[in-house]
């Protein structure tokens, strides 16, 4: 066993969070597991306190989200320098993850409501009207042959009852598909699909334990920056969406795009450094 072994397996579950934060800082994976896994529950209970009420509104799973939202909890508390951190008599942290991870809720669920726009609203509208104009077509339609298959069935028009059976099954097919498109277009997109995979939220990468953990990463990463990249960043950390982004710096909607994807692409030249 080598050194660096030894000092893996210094941490256990018997490990305070001021040493457990320690380890994480100095890239120890088992120091990190130990201590999100100690705090999972209420970070869990948290994000669903604030999402699982909308659960059904949303068109992606709140599992999904919640991987996001608990890898950024853990960013925000291990970007934050060592000396600054308010351990009680215990060495522990409890109150400032709960802090976190209430403030992160917040500003994620804050950032649906903002998608919930004018625009939106109106073009899901729009969106519905197709839809819901053929529903009612194809209803009439098949009252229409309904009527008539009924009447031929008086006068004994077997072969003709049967075909337009046939052709009203289609209709109930046609309707059937309709309605499910009309129940899609109904659930509301709270926008999280708007930005693309590749472009960064905040300072975010997927792979915490090895990228943005340690401080002087983030100062590399941001050392790397123009002063109006540097503001993007900023803003998008705050949780602003592109449309806001687009009012405050002036700029049009494919100049932010394109702006963050070039800052998405110096994140990953130094995660990857």
């Amino acid at each position: 066993m080598n050194r660096k072994d030894k000092v893996v397996l210094m941490y256990t579950k018997n490990s305070t969070d001021k040493e457990l934060i320690e380890g994480a800082i100095k890239k120890s994976s088992v120091a990190y597991t130990i201590l999100t896994s100690r705090y999972k529950p209420k970070v869990s209970f948290i994000f669903n306190k604030s999402f699982k009420p909308i659960e059904k509104s949303l068109s992606y799973s709140v599992e999904q989200l919640f991987e996001d939202f608990e890898s950024n909890v853990w960013i925000d508390l291990l970007v934050k320098p060592l000396e600054s951190l308010n351990f009680d008599e215990n060495d522990s942290i409890g109150g400032l993850i709960d802090t976190i991870a209430k403030e992160r809720a917040h500003s994620m669920y804050t950032r649906t409501e903002n998608h919930r726009s004018k625009d939106s609203t109106e073009m899901r509208k729009q969106k519905l009207l197709e839809p819901e104009e053929k529903k009612k077509k194809a209803l009439e339609k098949k009252k229409t042959l309904e009527n008539e298959r009924d009447q031929k069935e008086k006068n004994g028009f077997n072969t003709e009852v049967i075909a337009l059976n046939v052709e009203i099954e289609g209709i109930n097919t046609e309707i059937k598909d309709l309605n499910f498109e009309i129940e899609s277009l109904k659930k509301f997109d709270f926008g999280f699909f708007e930005f693309e995979e590749s472009e960064i939220d905040g300072v975010n990468a997927s792979d915490p334990e090895r990228s943005f953990i340690a401080n002087d990463l983030k100062l590399k990463f941001f050392n790397r920056l123009s002063p109006e990249q540097q503001i993007l960043v900023e803003l998008r950390a705050k949780g602003e969406t592109q449309k806001e982004i687009v009012k405050k710096t002036g700029l049009t909607l494919d100049q932010v795009r394109e702006r963050l994807k070039k800052i998405d692409m110096i994140a990953n030249e130094i995660k990857n450094s």
